[in-house]
């Protein structure tokens, strides 16, 4: 299925890139920026590791922020006057809002042990919502960013808004690392016992001195994308940590100049329950 880039309404599209932007941020910040000091997080989980504080403290700080774009969506949704494009948009970035605060609760109030409960989502529903979010991202470079689904429903035993984060980190590194006029397709498709989403891109390709280090974090492997875009190396380690979390598996395969495919499976949920990796 190809979707369809036209033009969105200008009134409208630098409010929800400002919305967007901001609601990303928990995916880009550089946590080292943090000014108060670990030891006296705003919000201080007695059950918590000290090496998870900062984490902590982050996404305390981020809740406020999210709750006022919420909010402000709700608001500008409120207008009679808005045409069917402008509240398409507004509520692409409502929902996005919602999962992002959901992903923040989740980080609040998770346990002593670091356990993913299984909650069964359609990958079916999620990769659709990622793709038309990003999409004015990629019309910024010109870039074609498609998706296609093989096959009806396929449940996956992971939450909508942790899925949602692993499709975004690897479509907007597929985008940051494209040029301009690049093409981006996102696949979906099922066995029997698996789901597997994949990420191909067109891009710049990931060198082979840095392919071992991506999926580790402090290893210097942020770069700048193909506009000058920043690169924390954050995102891939967040991406294998959930994946696992969930007995699923991330991988990829690239050539430096021709391209990149990141592909992660996952268990399909059957009706019968799966255990999760504690």
């Amino acid at each position: 299925m190809m979707i369809d880039t036209c033009a969105p309404d200008v009134k409208v599209v630098d409010a929800v890139k400002t919305t967007l932007n901001a609601v990303g941020s928990s995916n880009r910040a550089d946590y080292k920026t943090i000014d108060r000091p670990i030891s006296q997080p705003a919000f201080a989980n007695p059950f918590l590791p000290t090496e998870n504080q900062r984490l902590y403290t982050v996404a305390h700080d981020l809740r406020n922020p999210l709750g006022a774009a919420y909010t402000l969506l709700n608001f500008l949704l409120d207008d009679d006057n808005l045409t069917d494009s402008q509240r398409e948009m507004l509520n692409m970035a409502k929902e996005t809002t919602c999962y992002s605060l959901k992903l923040v609760g989740n980080l609040l109030t998770e346990s002593r042990v670091n356990q993913a409960e299984p909650e069964p989502t359609d990958v079916n529903e999620i990769v659709p919502l990622c793709v038309k979010v990003l999409l004015l991202r990629a019309d910024e470079k010109n870039q074609q960013l498609t998706y296609n689904i093989s096959g009806p429903s396929q449940m996956v035993a992971m939450g909508a808004e942790k899925l949602a984060r692993v499709i975004d980190n690897l479509v907007s590194n597929a985008i940051k690392f494209t040029p301009c006029g690049g093409k981006i397709t996102v696949n979906v498709c099922s066995t029997a016992n698996q789901v597997q989403v994949a990420v191909q891109d067109s891009g710049i390709g990931i060198p082979l001195h840095l392919q071992r280090k991506i999926f580790s974090c402090n290893s210097g492997v942020g770069r700048k994308g193909t506009m000058g875009e920043e690169s924390f190396g954050l995102g891939l380690p967040i991406c294998k940590r959930i994946i696992a979390e969930h007995n699923g598996k991330l991988c990829f395969t690239s050539l430096e100049g021709m391209g990149t495919n990141f592909h992660f499976t996952l268990p399909k949920v059957t009706g019968q329950s799966i255990e999760l990796v504690a």
